[in-house]
């Protein structure tokens, strides 16, 4: 028998439900106990190494405080994720360093906390902005380092 590969939307489900466990803070082994499961299934799941039932991710839904549609989005109609990279790679430390997959968690945090969607819209476009010129982030200069003065300047 000749084992099965993971579709990509097995493994953009299991992303979606590995970043909005990140995002609320619950650990594998606690989603995996109000789950009924262990968490290695719960790795399982967010690798897409396994499939997760309807009734599942209904439950993971719940538990994860998620619309259903939230694990569908980004997905086509042909069943690929829209855009160039997937959110897999992102949330997947094991592809990149540790202290960089945090800054990304702490990010999204960040942006989540924030309620005004015209903000959220210039941060994004100077993040694109960022990305598209190729400018290499200094080192030197910690996250902390902007004054709230200037933060509130930039994306006005």
């Amino acid at each position: 028998m000749m084992a099965r590969k993971n579709h990509a939307v097995d493994r953009h489900l299991g992303a979606r439900v590995r970043f909005a466990r990140i995002e609320k803070r619950i650990s594998q082994g606690a989603l995996g106990e109000q789950l009924g499961i262990s968490f290695q299934q719960v790795q399982k799941y967010e690798l897409g190494k396994d499939r997760i039932s309807a009734s599942q991710l209904m439950n993971i839904a719940r538990i994860l405080e998620k619309d259903i549609s939230f694990f569908f989005e980004d997905i086509t109609p042909e069943g690929e994720t829209s855009g160039g990279i997937e959110l897999a790679d992102i949330v997947d430390r094991r592809k990149r360093s540790r202290a960089s997959a945090t800054y990304d968690v702490k990010i999204i945090r960040i942006l989540h906390a924030i309620d005004d969607e015209r903000v959220k819209l210039k941060l994004y476009n100077l993040m694109e902005a960022i990305v598209a010129s190729k400018t290499p982030a200094t080192p030197e200069v910690a996250p902390a380092a902007v004054a709230p003065a200037e933060t509130a300047a930039l994306v006005q």
